[in-house]
């Protein structure tokens, strides 16, 4: 695993578009897919999207957008037109809205 997010979040991505299409194929062919073999890659996909740093949005503050492709995050009141990093135009509202939660535990 990588030492940032960004790229535990493109490899997320490419996995889970990977399963997608395997998922699709097997309903459209007819082929069968192995239930636990298919678990255990959700699981990977899972684990990696854990690792991918969290961001919550300060008080007053700017909005968090992550590029869906690469992860990278950057701050405004809307997405940009297109992310500096990879260029892709697709962002998703990264903040994390628990006004309540002081912990992880629970």
């Amino acid at each position: 695993m990588s030492a940032d997010g960004g790229s535990d979040m493109k490899e997320a991505n490419e996995q889970f578009d990977a399963l997608t299409r395997r998922l699709i194929d097997a309903d459209q062919t007819g082929r069968g897919i192995e239930p636990l073999a298919i678990a255990n890659e959700i699981g990977r996909i899972r684990h990696l999207l854990a690792s991918a740093p969290a961001v919550k949005r300060r008080d007053g503050g700017d909005r968090h957008w992550r590029c869906e492709e690469c992860g990278t995050i950057v701050h405004g009141d809307t997405a940009p037109d297109r992310c500096a990093e990879c260029g892709r135009d697709k962002f998703f509202l990264a903040d994390m809205e628990q006004p309540n939660a002081e912990s992880g535990a629970g």
